[in-house]
């Protein structure tokens, strides 16, 4: 079993059993993880900052045949919901969703480094009816995960392994 794996199978038999000290509750008002990694790809003059990451969202509330979307964007500084976009999280397991995507954080030749991934969960029940999962009451409110992967990140070349991905600390963020 992969490192990911064991993750996943930690996250349900933690959830299962109750959050244990290894996998402490969320910070947010749902079962919601965010793995991340980042690794510089290009290690020449060129060279750029690349970030990976998977969010699990884990509900037994919702019944079969219920989508997930997350609408994410990033952070940068004081500039908030970057390059948003939507995309639609797979089933990976009974009430167990999984996300992954990849984004380029930051070019040598660019002051702009990407410190923080937003998101809102867009829950979509078998009958049409949909809502939001926000981590916060606030009417533009999100949940925002920090990293600082630019400048801090391996440099690797393309036949190297990718660095594993770690949980990243999950806040709610209020706004509106």
């Amino acid at each position: 079993m992969n490192e990911r794996h064991l993750w996943q199978w930690g996250f349900l038999m933690a959830t299962v059993l109750g959050w244990g000290a290894a996998f402490a509750a969320p910070p947010v008002d749902t079962d919601l993880a965010v793995l991340g990694r980042g690794y510089t790809d290009a290690c020449g003059y060129y060279q750029r900052t690349e970030g990976d990451f998977e969010i699990l969202h884990r509900n037994p509330a919702l019944p079969w045949g219920t989508k997930v979307f997350v609408i994410y964007g990033f952070g940068s500084g004081d500039s908030d919901w970057l390059d948003r976009s939507e995309v639609e999280a797979k089933a990976v397991g009974p009430y167990l969703w999984s996300a992954k995507l990849s984004k380029t954080l930051h070019f040598r030749s660019s002051s702009d480094r990407l410190d923080s991934l937003q998101l809102v969960l867009k829950i979509r029940h078998p009958s049409g009816e949909e809502f939001y999962l926000k981590g916060s009451e606030s009417i533009l409110g999100f949940m925002e995960a920090k990293f600082n992967f630019v400048g801090a990140s391996p440099c690797m070349d393309r036949s190297k392994t990718k660095p594993s991905l770690t949980r990243l600390e999950t806040r709610s963020v209020e706004r509106g």
